[in-house]
Formats: structure tokens, C-alpha cells, sequence
């Protein structure tokens, strides 16, 4: 074994520094790259999540925390979130469309935007139309009273497929001829239910004289519950 392991050895030896050579000129060589791919991408004043940010740079988006593509799960989805935008080139270009789950959006979920920044184009609506395409029974509270919503939910359908077993119906005060309405009396079927509505705070009452000074009025918050039994 003397000389011909020696030999074999001290080939395997400098086989193993050159490959740990090549290895290490590589990672420096992509590092390099890297580093002159996100000075580039700081000069043009975009930053995607493939860039290295140089020490120091400043006025650029940054979009470096961004998830890769491969790093989203495609999962059959509910309610749409847009589409994945790759933020490279001039040209940014767009994937295919992509949302949560069901159950992720029964978490809770909070869409926060400036004014007039889509919020409502591009999640409330589509949201709205998806629940309902899904089954789902959905209350919205249209605070503007303008229309606005229904109008971009109507718009959003019109592009998708249709709902014909779908019925829209508004509650609107301000307008009683043309508004659902609810007797929620008539929906009390036993006296459990019925105990329960009259033991509801009723309204405060307003004092019946202005208070002195130092005195405050004092409201019965009971008085209404004979009435409400009554009905």
C-alpha cells in the first residue's frame, strides 16, 4: 500500500482543495453579482426581494422583503387577493391570480389603504361576490349610503359567472318604500325569547328637567320593558 496510497491520497487531497477552491470562487463570484444586481437595482430606484442592498443606499421601493413566487402555497382558494406581481424591469409582470382559504379568511381579516386606493375594486367587492358564489350568507354595512358598494360588486360580477340563485336585498332607513324590512317581534317564538327581548336595555330616557349644577340626570333604563312586553 506505501507509495500507491501516498500517491492516491495526495490526488484525493489536492482534488478536494481545488473543488473547495471552485466552490468558494463561486459563491464570491455570485455574491459579486449579487451585490452589483442590487446597486443596479438601487440606481433605478427598485429593489426586489432577489437584490442585496448595498450599505448605505437610500431613495429606492424597497420590495426586497417580498415573497418569491415558489415561496406561495397554491392551495384552492376563496377570496381573491390580486395577482403576483414580479417587480423587475421596467415591464412588471403580473402571474396568475392568487387568494386565501376559506378558513383563513374566517380569522378575522382588516384591509387598510388610503382613501381612493382600491380597496374596495379590488377586495370588498370581489370578496362579496366570491362569498356569495361560495354559499356563503353575507351582510354588508355600506356606511357612504351612496351605492358605491353595490355598484362595484355588480361590476365585479359582470366579468365572472353568474348567480342566478343569488338575491340582493338592501336595508336602507333612509329610504323605507324601497328598503327591506325586518319585524324582529314576529320572530320571537317562545317566552324564553320573548323575556330576553324585554330584559334589552332600552333606550335612555332624557331628563325631564335641565340639572342643577353639580347634578346629573338620571335615566330609567327600565321603563320601556312593560311596553316591551306588551308588544
Amino acid at each position: 500500500m506505501g507509495i500507491g496510497w501516498e500517491l492516491t491520497r495526495g490526488l484525493f487531497g489536492a482534488s478536494q482543495a481545488a473543488s473547495r477552491h471552485i466552490t468558494s470562487t463561486a459563491a464570491q463570484g455570485a455574491a459579486i453579482r449579487g451585490a452589483n444586481r442590487g446597486s443596479a437595482a438601487v440606481r433605478r430606484g427598485l429593489v426586489g426581494p432577489w437584490d442585496s442592498i448595498p450599505a448605505g443606499a437610500s431613495n429606492y421601493l424597497d420590495y426586497s422583503g417580498l415573497a418569491m413566487p415558489g415561496d406561495l402555497t397554491v392551495d384552492p382558494w376563496m377570496f381573491p387577493v390580486g395577482r403576483y406581481v414580479t417587480p423587475k424591469g421596467r415591464d412588471w409582470r403580473a402571474g396568475s391570480e392568487i387568494g386565501i382559504t376559506g378558513q383563513t379568511a374566517n380569522r378575522h381579516t382588516v384591509v387598510y389603504a388610503p382613501s381612493q386606493s382600491g380597496k374596495t375594486t379590488s377586495i370588498i367587492a370581489p370578496w362579496i361576490y366570491h362569498a356569495m358564489y361560495f354559499d356563503y350568507f353575507v351582510v354588508a354595512l355600506d356606511l357612504k349610503g351612496n351605492g358605491d358598494l353595490l355598484g362595484k360588486v355588480q361590476q365585479y360580477a359582470a366579468a365572472k359567472d353568474p348567480l342566478p340563485d343569488v338575491m340582493i336585498s338592501g336595508f336602507d332607513y333612509s329610504n323605507p318604500g324601497s328598503s327591506v324590512s325586518w319585524n324582529w317581534i314576529r320572530d320571537l317564538e317562545d317566552e324564553s325569547a320573548i323575556e330576553t327581548a324585554a330584559a334589552a336595555p332600552a333606550p335612555k330616557a332624557a331628563p325631564t328637567k335641565a340639572p342643577t349644577k353639580g347634578a346629573k340626570g338620571k335615566a330609567k333604563h327600565g321603563a320601556a320593558r312593560p311596553t316591551y312586553r306588551a308588544m
